[in-house]
């Protein structure tokens, strides 16, 4: 992590807001957002344990337009990444539907996932579609989530093939989504999918 333009000055290198009080180039605020370190579940990468109170940064991504706080703390959490033993594969991402990227914007799994690929040094490409437009899932009971993305998502550049592939996604409360994401591309040839989340919804 690069703090060497933050460490002469009082402004905090993750929001960038003037504060007397920096440690580490961070405010308090930030300090108790960044993780120390990677989480791994089974086949999911994950490095917050989800808070809507306290994880702004995705909620102002998301809702206010400004993909760069996920950039700030993706880079943050990619420098987290390189210390594992990360095998080289393609890095890809969730879609999300035309008509949800035509009102916010971006797609903030693909911000997400470009600046890790950028960290780990493997490309990004986009390897799935939104076909469906569906409910959004925080809206949905757990039983109604899975039903919800049935046939939602499809294959797109089929020519392009890897054994390992990094599906990327800002959250995950069921891993739903990254589990049809997941049938779609291991239908089409993949051999193995792991999961790379921003964080994670703990009930």
């Amino acid at each position: 992590m690069n703090l060497t333009k933050y460490l002469f000055s009082n402004q905090c290198f993750f929001c960038q807001k003037e504060s007397d009080k920096l440690l580490g180039g961070l405010c308090s605020e930030c300090s108790t957002i960044l993780p120390a370190t990677v989480k791994k579940i089974h086949n999911l990468y994950y490095f917050l344990d989800y808070k809507l109170e306290k994880d702004f940064f995705i909620l102002q991504a998301k809702q206010y337009n400004k993909p760069v706080y996920l950039k700030r703390f993706t880079s943050f959490c990619g420098e987290l990444l390189q210390k594992q033993d990360m095998k080289k594969g393609i890095i890809t991402y969730v879609p999300i539907h035309n008509k949800i990227a035509g009102v916010r914007g971006f797609n903030q799994s693909e911000v997400i996932a470009r600046v890790l690929a950028k960290k780990l040094n493997m490309p990004c490409i986009k390897l799935l579609k939104k076909i469906k437009q569906t409910s959004f899932q925080k809206e949905l009971h757990i039983k109604e989530r899975q039903s919800n993305l049935i046939d939602a998502f499809s294959r797109i550049n089929k020519f392009i093939s890897s054994d390992l592939i990094y599906l990327v996604d800002d959250i995950t409360t069921t891993g739903s989504t990254l589990r049809e994401c997941e049938k779609v591309l291991i239908s089409t040839g993949c051999k193995k999918v792991i999961f790379i989340t921003l964080a994670r919804v703990i009930k």
